[in-house]
């Protein structure tokens, strides 16, 4: 597995001490298991806007941004996915400054 200095060329320094465990606190709230490398961005470099274009959730934003901005998408046509709190729904975890929405999406065995 990658590290977070394996990022930093594209995400630049962490903004967060590993706040990690706290990403890990969220996820049995859902039925899902995050993968290791969106744990450890997020606890590092989450919360923040990744070069004024990019912003992600950490351990502050993440569970209520994702039960917020799911329940609107869910309702969106454009959306091909069913989102987060529902069972086998994607995790909204950020946005762009154009307003576009990013997903985790659900692979086999809950990850």
């Amino acid at each position: 597995m990658k590290t977070i200095s394996d990022f930093v060329p594209a995400l630049g320094l962490p903004v967060r001490q590993d706040e990690g465990h706290l990403i890990e606190e969220i996820a049995p709230a859902w039925p899902v298991s995050l993968p290791e490398d969106f744990v450890a961005i997020t606890g590092t470099h989450g919360d923040a806007a990744i070069s004024d274009y990019i912003y992600c959730c950490g351990a502050r934003t993440l569970r209520r941004y994702a039960d917020g901005m799911g329940r609107r998408l869910e309702a969106s046509r454009t959306v091909p996915h069913t989102v987060l709190p529902n069972p086998g729904g994607a995790l909204v975890w950020g946005n762009t400054v154009e307003g576009d929405q990013l997903f985790l999406f659900p692979r086999e065995g809950g990850s």
